[in-house]
């Protein structure tokens, strides 16, 4: 069982790899490799109204996306006064309304994406149960650290295929 002390984050990476990865994910062959976990999510700034772009992880679940954010980042506090954002998502462009998910439903859409993605779990040091479950308060100790962000994205299933769905999980 994890607890609040073996939830492992990531740093935050430097600017220079985000603008790295940010070209990656625009070219046909890396973008293959790397989009089926990772997006470019733009958002719009609550004050300044200037545009933010960052690549994020991704998820998917019940048709809409899943993007996890350390805490600690700034960029997903504009989407409660700025709810649309853009995704290059798989190679594609979408809009699509994201909200912060909290409480109860936060707890469900995570433990539901881990669940389905062990490598996901496992990144953030999250143990499952041998019957697959894993513990409620590893999935709070984790939300302390992490925020997750829905996108629905109405276009996607014309956008998307299922078989382009089923790798975006994998």
């Amino acid at each position: 069982m994890a607890t609040p002390t073996t939830v492992k984050l990531p740093g935050t990476p430097p600017a220079w790899m985000n603008a790295a990865m940010r070209i990656m994910l625009h070219a046909p062959g890396v973008q293959r490799l790397l989009g089926r976990v990772l997006a470019i999510m733009s958002v719009t700034g609550a004050k300044t109204g200037r545009r933010y772009t960052m690549p994020v992880q991704y998820l998917m679940h019940d048709g809409d996306v899943v993007v996890l954010s350390q805490r600690m980042r700034k960029w997903w506090r504009n989407i409660a006064a700025r709810p649309e954002v853009d995704l290059r998502l798989r190679g594609r462009t979408v809009t699509g309304e994201a909200k912060i998910a909290e409480g109860a439903e936060a707890q469900v859409i995570l433990s539901n994406c881990l669940i389905a993605e062990p490598k996901v779990a496992r990144f953030y040091g999250i143990d499952r149960e041998p019957d697959g479950t894993i513990e409620p308060e590893a999935i709070e100790a984790l939300l302390d650290r992490i925020v997750v962000i829905v996108v629905d994205i109405p276009s996607i299933a014309v956008e998307l295929t299922d078989e382009d769905l089923a790798m975006a999980v994998r």
